[in-house]
């Protein structure tokens, strides 16, 4: 039976996430997009390995930039904040996050970075 080392990995509000079990030989990916509750196992090899790293790597952007949130204007209101990005995009959060020039630039970073990581996602 081959070993298996299991390492968390962020779970963003956004829901893009991973999930890596490291194995020999073959790696095993987990991988979501909130499109359609959009969830996909797989066997990382020499094909999809490139576009799965550079999924996993978009997912830490979408993790930073709410993170930055977050940071900003404090954990429950950028929860209430990003629950309003996703249903009302970039505008909905920066009205229920208050406003302001930081929180503006905060949410349209998050808005690049979700695009990104759905670009990403469907590369794969």
């Amino acid at each position: 039976m081959p070993s298996t080392i299991t390492v968390p990995c962020p779970n963003t509000f956004c829901d893009y996430e991973y999930d890596i079990w490291y194995r020999n030989p073959n790696n095993k990916w987990k991988i979501r997009k909130p499109q359609n509750n959009t969830e996909i196992y797989l066997e990382e090899n020499p094909s999809n390995t490139d576009n799965l790293h550079a999924y996993a790597e978009k997912v830490e952007d979408v993790n930073t930039a709410e993170f930055q949130i977050i940071i900003s204007i404090g954990g429950a209101a950028a929860a209430v904040a990003i629950a309003a990005f996703l249903s009302g995009g970039p505008a909905a959060g920066v009205a229920a996050a208050g406003g302001g020039t930081a929180i503006v630039t905060a949410f349209s970073n998050l808005d690049n970075c979700c695009k990104k990581a759905l670009l990403a996602f469907n590369r794969i």
